[in-house]
């Protein structure tokens, strides 16, 4: 297996993962970008995976999770 083997390799699973992200639990009711990049924070996958994932500069994910945790910060200090 050569280098171009494993990149479409990982290609396709962040093809699949994206997929999965966006659509469960109800493909009718797709999950929004913030929720998405929760998720996949959550699953514990680096700022530049996510953004690979969810087609986004590397950039706005990570802004994005600062007001994502900046919000649980917030609401554990309550």
């Amino acid at each position: 297996m050569d280098k171009n083997d494993v990149l479409e390799i990982i290609k396709r699973l962040d093809a699949v993962i994206a997929l999965l992200v966006v659509t469960l639990p109800s493909p009718e009711n797709p999950r929004g970008l913030r929720d998405q990049i929760q998720l996949l924070d959550n699953a514990g996958l680096g700022q530049t995976a996510i953004a690979r994932i969810v087609r986004r500069p590397p950039k706005a994910v990570a802004s994005e999770l600062a007001r994502i945790r900046a919000r649980l910060r917030k609401k554990k200090g309550k």
